[in-house]
């Protein structure tokens, strides 16, 4: 009974001591309590609550459960695919060490969100490239029977549990777990079942054989499951650093190069390398077995067969702040050693499964949507894929439904001259059942020899054999008188569909031109006729047959008016190059307004839109240069001007200025013979 009773004091003293630890949180604002008697049933709450809070960073599970029925749990912190992993409390008096983790878990996620650091290590960037998989309690029947003693379990389990402990009530020395198995003498690299004691007891019993304890068994699959590239398992007491375990070579050197940052970061001693290890550890294990950095950190200042006082946790806490970042830093830079590392951007067609590793283990149940994917490393067939919402994930498949680079977009009407075979990408691999009929096509994408366009089965592409680019009719209204017998077709190209023949005589409204067909109406039939000699233009000219315009252009060459829009039709009368005023379009003609009424002229050589832009500027000549009476080539020389004259200009037009000089006016092209000035200096 005074044992019991001396049990409850020292309990009612740790939650006594509670308020010590974290008294001042940082700015972050974390939302855990870790400063108290951390219990297996406080540890799952917490769960609940991280993921909660952070639910795209934090995720949970179980990884087995104990002989009583409690979870071993789980807890991922961060997006990246490389993996580091930090355990706790393999031992039921260390349970402050799982204090320690949840408080790293805590800090780090409050830090990740409000883009915080610690020391130079700033949570973001490492947790987007890393994630710790956490088991803050490895042994949570032994910790709680540490921790509440006989209480906590079945009244069938007391005498056992007794027996194990030399008959004393009070638990605070125990170290096993639930069945008197001592978890870090457990794992199989080094295991000796011979070493005492040889029979279950509350510290140091190895079992019967190497994982035969559920919590051993549980952590190494997990282990070997997530295949982390750096493992750290938390322990006390001493304040010291266990690193080596028969490494060799350059793996020697590597680990020993971390352990000793730790050691600078924690202010924790090196324990010497003893090539007489016992083994049997979980860091003993990890090291052995994969080859890869493994430590145990022994946390506070030592203490005998009990767990560290709370008293200690905030400098635990101090010196192991920014532990967790650096393993991330670190486990970072070796898990990219071993890819390929590329700066690839390629445009997916299909969903691809998503993997959190290249393995088929690591499959996950979220899918890749098609579209541009940005790949920036590679590994035997996988391509790692830095996604907005999942940050760093993997998918399978060279043979994958993809293609180099992007598209690029083009958004054109373009006119299928023949039945084109569609694909699912610009591949010829890809073929679809469906065939698309000749017809005017809306162009979204190209791609090398390809065309992308918006189908009723989502985007598909055609090859550019026999697709007329740049299909862009012109609307008109005019009128013809049909000369002979002619076919009128459902698009213009010849091999498309008869619709009705027109006979000789009749009389078409046409609607649209491009190139030589025109779109008309014929009875209640609408489509395309070749203007091959078939058709006349019906005159004389209806005035509201025409499209109106009122457009300022520029005649860069002389050119032959003409009284109808008709060569036919010529007039005396030339037009010397110059501006002039577009009043009116028939399909390829235009109509200016002149001294003896309105006369027509072909498109050629017109320059359509002139419209100059009014400055106000100066500029140093800085080549000998000819100002011309209009903007193009070949226009009348109005004068010269020489090298070292400042010229003020007044209008600008399609590289061209206009400027004046001496009291002459005209237009100067600008490529290299002006220099601007601002205007005063």
């Amino acid at each position: 009974m005074k044992k019991g009773i001396k049990y409850v004091i020292i309990c009612l003293l740790f939650i006594s001591l509670s308020f010590t630890f974290f008294t001042k949180k940082s700015s972050s604002a974390p939302v855990l309590k870790t400063s108290g008697v951390y219990t297996y049933e406080v540890l799952t709450q917490d769960i609940v609550k991280l993921k909660q809070k952070y639910p795209h960073l934090i995720t949970y599970k179980s990884i087995g459960k104990t002989p009583f029925g409690r979870d071993i749990w789980a807890i991922k912190l961060g997006r990246g695919d490389a993996i580091i992993h930090i355990n706790a409390s393999h031992h039921a008096r260390e349970w402050p060490t799982t204090n320690l983790v949840m408080e790293m878990i805590d800090q780090y996620a409050s830090a990740y969100q409000k883009n915080g650091s610690f020391g130079n290590l700033p949570a973001q960037k490492y947790l987007d490239k890393t994630s710790i998989w956490f088991v803050p309690m490895v042994n949570p029947d032994g910790v709680t029977l540490q921790q509440k003693g006989l209480k906590a379990f079945p009244s069938w389990a007391h005498s056992s549990l007794l027996r194990m402990n030399g008959g004393s009530m009070n638990f605070l020395r125990w170290k096993a777990n639930a069945q008197g198995i001592d978890l870090n003498r457990q794992y199989p690299s080094g295991w000796d079942g011979t070493r005492a004691p040889t029979k279950p007891s509350y510290q140091n019993y190895s079992g019967r054989f190497a994982l035969e304890a559920p919590e051993a068994n549980a952590i190494a699959q997990f282990t070997r499951e997530i295949s982390p590239e750096i493992a750290v398992a938390y322990h006390s007491s001493g304040r010291i650093l266990y690193w080596h375990y028969s490494q060799t070579g350059s793996n020697y050197s590597r680990d020993h190069n971390i352990a000793k940052v730790l050691s600078d970061i924690t202010d924790y001693s090196l324990v010497a390398p003893n090539l007489n290890s016992g083994g049997g550890g979980y860091k003993d294990w990890f090291v052995s077995e994969f080859k890869k950095p493994g430590y145990t950190p022994e946390i506070s200042y030592y203490v005998k067969e009990t767990n560290p006082p709370l008293s200690v946790l905030p400098e635990e806490w101090r010196r192991n702040q920014s532990v967790g970042l650096y393993l991330a830093k670190e486990g970072s830079r070796l898990w990219d050693s071993s890819l390929r590392i590329v700066d690839w951007v390629i445009t997916s067609f299909d969903e691809w499964p998503i993997y959190n590793r290249p393995e088929n283990k690591h499959l996950t149940n979220l899918k890749l949507s098609p579209g541009t994917l940005h790949i920036n490393a590679a590994k035997d067939g996988w391509f790692r894929i830095l996604h907005p919402a999942y940050g760093n994930v993997w998918v399978y498949g060279l043979d994958k439904n993809y293609i180099s680079g992007k598209p690029i977009q083009v958004n054109e009407l373009m006119l299928a001259t023949e039945e084109k075979v569609l694909f699912s990408s610009p591949s010829s691999k890809k073929v679809t059942s469906i065939k698309l009929r000749p017809q005017p096509i809306n162009v979204l994408y190209e791609y090398e020899n390809y065309y992308g366009i918006q189908t009723d089965i989502g985007l598909r592409w055609i090859t550019k054999a026999n697709v007329e680019r740049s299909y862009k009719p012109i609307t008109i209204n005019s009128f013809y008188n049909v000369v002979k017998n002619v076919n009128q077709q459902d698009y213009p190209f010849d091999t498309s569909t008869v619709k009705q023949s027109i006979p000789t005589g009749e009389v078409v409204q046409a609607y649209k031109v491009w190139k030589n067909w025109v779109a008309v109406k014929h009875g209640d039939h609408k489509g395309w006729v070749k203007i091959d000699g078939n058709l006349l233009w019906d005159h004389p000219l209806n005035e509201t047959r025409q499209l109106t315009l009122n457009e300022l252009a520029l005649s860069i060459k002389e050119k032959d008016l003409y009284e109808r829009p008709n060569e036919k039709y010529v007039s005396p009368i030339k037009l010397r190059p110059q501006p002039i005023r577009l009043v009116a379009q028939n399909e390829e003609w235009f109509a200016i307004q002149t001294d003896v009424g309105k006369l027509w002229l072909t498109n050629e050589d017109i320059e359509r839109n002139f419209n100059p832009v009014q400055i106000n500027d100066y500029y140093d000549v800085t080549t000998d240069s000819q100002v011309l009476n209009y903007p193009f080539e070949g226009a009348v020389v109005t004068t010269n001007v020489p090298v070292g004259a400042n010229v003020y200009a007044y209008k600008t037009w399609n590289g061209w200025v206009a400027v004046e000089y001496s009291g002459k006016k005209g237009w100067v092209k600008i490529d290299g013979n002006l220099l601007w000035k601002r205007k005063g200096d």
